[in-house]
């Protein structure tokens, strides 16, 4: 029986030693996230087409009808703010998403950013001084999960300087100017994420 209690306290030893550890044992922390949700584009949307580019391809045929390059203008625009305000949070070393209007709210806590487009001018393309602007209305709320509003913002990128951002993803001067007007929400965003305790 004597023999018996160290051969007990070995094994005793050894399967203490394959349990696993406190620290292991307790789930992954969930990151907090900033989430960009794509603008929205409404009924009262106010759209402008610069009708002297409009043409067709075909010779004698009419080019895309003026209500089918609003909508696509449109939606271009919107993109581009949601794309322009999530690339530059990642820049500042934000874990930030750009997503859907399906996608789902986040398991954690969160920054979360919406908007709804207000005006889209695409300009005069052959009028020197003629640009394009975009008007949009932006919301930053904090997700806890639950939301609570953190700020309302209108901004119009003809009252926006240029913020010498501009790259190879403008490929109109109507792209550039919806991009602008993400980049500068994204100013505002950061320093909601800072208040909100949404670190880098």
């Amino acid at each position: 029986m004597r023999q018996l209690l160290p051969l007990v306290a070995v094994l005793g030893l050894v399967l203490a030693g394959c349990q696993p550890t406190e620290l292991a044992s307790k789930p992954a922390a969930t990151p907090s996230v900033i989430v960009v949700r794509d603008f929205r584009v409404e009924a009262s949307t106010r759209v402008i087409v610069d009708t002297s580019f409009g043409f067709s391809l075909n010779r004698g045929q009419p080019g895309v009808p003026l209500g089918q390059r609003a909508a696509g203008l449109a939606r271009a625009a919107a993109f581009d703010i949601a794309d322009a305000l999530t690339e530059r949070l990642r820049q500042q070393g934000y874990n930030a998403v750009h997503a859907d209007a399906q996608t789902r709210d986040p398991p954690g806590k969160a920054v979360i950013v919406t908007g709804v487009l207000r005006e889209v001018n695409e300009g005069h393309r052959r009028r020197v001084g003629d640009h394009a602007h975009v008007v949009a209305e932006a919301e930053i709320d904090e997700w806890d999960p639950g939301i609570r509003p953190i700020q309302a913002l209108h901004l119009d990128s003809a009252q926006l300087p240029d913020d010498g951002a501009a790259g190879s993803a403008e490929s109109s001067a109507l792209s550039g100017a919806a991009r602008r007007v993400g980049r500068e929400i994204a100013r505002y965003v950061a320093a909601a994420a800072g208040s909100a305790g949404i670190g880098k």
